[in-house]
C-alpha cells in the first residue's frame, strides 16, 4: 500500500490559502501568544487566570480560559475577552496586538493604570465593544480611536483621563454609545458628539460628559468661555 502524500494541488491550495489570508494560517499561534503576553503582564491576585495554562495542542482548549470566548469551540481564535471585575492590576495588556480578530474587550472594574496607547485600535481594529470603564487610566485619549472603524461602544468613564476629547471619535459611523463621564477632560465638547445627522447616529446625552469640570459647551449647561 501507498504511503498517503499531500499531493502538489493540496499543498498549493494551502499556499494559496496562507498568501490570500495569512492569519488564517497563524491565528492558533498569534492568539495562544497574545493570552501568554497578556497573562504574563498582569498582576492577579484572586486568581482568576487561574485556568489560563498553555500545555495543550488540543484545537481550541484556550477557549475554556475564564473571559475568552473564541469564534468556534474547536479554533484558538479570540471572539472576545471579558475580564471585568477581577481585581486585575497593570498597564494596558500591549499582548493584545496579537489577538487580531478579537471584537469585544471589557476591561472594566478593575485596577489598570498608565496610558491608553496610542495605537490601542490599530492593534486591534475589528473592536466594536471597547470597556476601559472604573479603572486608574490616565493621560488623554489619542484620536487613532478612530483606527477602530468598526467600534460601536467605548465606555471610558470613571478613569483620570485629561485633556481634549477627539472630534474625531464623532464620526465614527457605528458608535452608539460613549461615555467619558467622571474624568478630567477639559474644553469644548466636539460639534460631532452633538451634531452627528450627517452620519445618521443621534447625538451623546448629557450624561457621557458630567464628572469632567473642564468641560464645557452642549450637550452640557455649561457655556465655554473665550473659546
Amino acid at each position: 500500500m501507498r504511503p498517503l502524500t499531500s499531493s502538489p494541488l493540496t499543498f498549493g491550495a494551502f499556499f494559496f490559502l496562507c498568501v490570500l489570508s495569512p492569519f488564517s494560517c497563524r491565528s492558533q499561534e498569534d492568539d495562544t501568544a497574545c493570552l501568554q503576553e497578556i497573562k504574563q503582564s498582569l498582576d492577579d491576585p484572586l486568581g482568576y487566570l487561574s485556568n489560563w495554562v498553555f500545555e495543550s495542542n488540543a484545537a481550541g482548549y484556550m477557549c475554556k480560559f475564564y473571559g475568552v470566548k473564541c469564534w468556534e469551540a474547536d479554533q484558538s481564535r479570540v471572539f472576545s475577552l471579558s475580564l471585568s471585575n477581577c481585581s486585575l492590576s497593570g498597564e494596558f495588556p500591549m499582548g493584545l496586538s496579537k489577538c487580531s480578530s478579537i471584537r469585544k474587550l471589557d476591561l472594566s472594574l478593575n485596577r489598570f493604570h498608565g496610558v491608553i496607547p496610542t495605537n490601542s485600535c490599530s492593534m486591534t481594529p475589528g473592536l466594536t465593544s471597547f470597556k476601559l470603564s472604573w479603572n486608574n487610566f490616565s493621560g488623554g485619549i489619542s484620536n487613532n480611536l478612530t483606527d477602530c472603524a468598526q467600534l460601536e461602544e467605548l465606555d471610558l468613564q470613571h478613569n483620570q483621563l485629561s485633556g481634549i476629547i477627539p472630534w474625531e471619535i464623532g464620526l465614527l459611523p457605528n458608535l452608539t454609545s460613549f461615555d467619558a463621564s467622571y474624568n478630567n477632560f477639559a474644553g469644548q465638547i466636539p460639534d460631532t458628539m452633538t451634531s452627528r445627522a450627517a452620519i445618521n447616529q443621534s447625538a451623546f446625552p448629557a450624561s457621557s460628559f458630567i464628572g469632567n469640570p473642564g468641560l464645557c459647551g452642549a450637550p452640557l449647561n455649561n457655556t465655554c468661555v473665550g473659546m
